[in-house]
């Protein structure tokens, strides 16, 4: 991994693209905001979750016993995971922590946007379909977050001399404000508005769902907003 910035944003902005695409999947399904209460699933190891986080935990206690979370952005939902048992060995990724997880913050954010994105409406026969749906969203999602949350933080540490300053100083408040660039975070909503738009302009209104642009735009601060908490949180552990 070359920590560099340009590099990690190229990187960042695939991710993008590929969340923009799982979340215009989605919204061709109903709200079906009942999928998101808590023991929606029927299922008693579950009766506290909605289907999303049951899809979410089910698959983690199968994925990190194949090695899926001895990768740095690939973060469980679940919050007891069982032993590896596939061999997998990775390289070293450089980074000084990789043991942040935003999951249960993009969670909220996530169910709150779908109320926006979608049609209004609750269909109990695509529950399943559109909780699949919800899934590969929410996954790309946490995978962007929490790249940018430790590769980001780390090109700043190793090349930015004002983040050592906080760091040493132990100073969060002057940490958020030193990784905050209103410029490219306006850069990234207005290609991501733009990116929607143009994926809306060449499909039929008639046969898919379009969305409102500025809905995807607004999330996507919220998640930067996340990975903002996430960078701080990283680089004051790396004294």
């Amino acid at each position: 991994m070359n920590y560099v910035l340009p590099q990690v944003a190229k990187n960042l902005q695939a991710m993008e693209d590929t969340i923009i695409f799982a979340l215009l999947n989605r919204a061709q399904f109903l709200h079906n905001s009942n999928s998101y209460k808590p023991g929606a699933t029927g299922l008693p190891g579950h009766r506290t979750h909605n289907m999303l986080e049951a899809r979410l935990i089910e698959h983690d206690l199968f994925d990190a016993r194949l090695g899926r979370f001895t990768d740095p952005e690939e973060q469980p939902v679940a919050k007891s995971l069982p032993l590896q048992e596939r061999p997998l060995i990775r390289p070293p990724s450089g980074l000084h922590q990789t043991d942040i997880n935003l999951t249960h913050d993009l969670l909220p954010i996530y169910i709150q946007l779908m109320e926006k994105l979608c049609k209004p409406g609750d269909d109990p026969t695509t529950y399943g379909i559109s909780s699949e749906y919800d899934e590969i969203a929410f996954r790309a999602i946490s995978r962007r977050v929490h790249h940018a949350v430790q590769y980001v933080a780390e090109c700043k540490r190793r090349n930015c001399p004002e983040i050592k300053h906080f760091v040493k100083t132990e100073d969060a408040e002057g940490l958020m404000e030193a990784i905050t660039r209103p410029e490219v975070e306006g850069k990234i909503r207005r290609r991501v508005g733009n990116f929607v738009t143009h994926i809306q302009d060449v499909t039929d209104s008639k046969l898919r769902h379009h969305v409102n642009p500025a809905v995807v735009q607004e999330f996507f601060q919220q998640m930067i907003d996340v990975v903002k908490q996430g960078e701080v949180q990283y680089l004051l552990t790396s004294k």
